[in-house]
């Protein structure tokens, strides 16, 4: 049976993703396409442990539909899914205050 990561909040990975966003928040450059990088380098130091592999932009081909394109998929050796990534931008809510005239 593989070998579950022990990741902790002071680990180094996940202290080199919280370093990495800062330092895109300080650039005002915390979008999905930004911080991808860092998030996928977190990944890939989980995965490690497991052997398996992120496969970045990897397709999902489903019968009678059109495949789906996902961020990434964790894939063991025999091509197995172990997982899927797919980030969402969150909407940006005006805080406007409407005042009627």
């Amino acid at each position: 049976m593989p070998v579950s990561p022990a990741l902790k909040p002071t680990s180094s990975p996940v202290r080199n993703y919280y370093v990495s966003l800062a330092q895109f928040a300080n650039a005002r450059r915390a979008h999905e396409l930004a911080v991808r990088a860092a998030f996928d380098q977190l990944i890939e130091a989980c995965a490690g442990p497991l052997k398996w592999t992120l496969v970045r932009e990897y397709e999902l081909r489903r019968k009678a539909e059109s495949s789906l394109r996902l961020d990434g998929a964790l894939l063991d050796q025999y091509r197995l899914v172990h997982g899927c990534l797919e980030s969402r931008t969150m909407p940006t809510i005006s805080r406007t205050k409407c005042v009627p005239s």
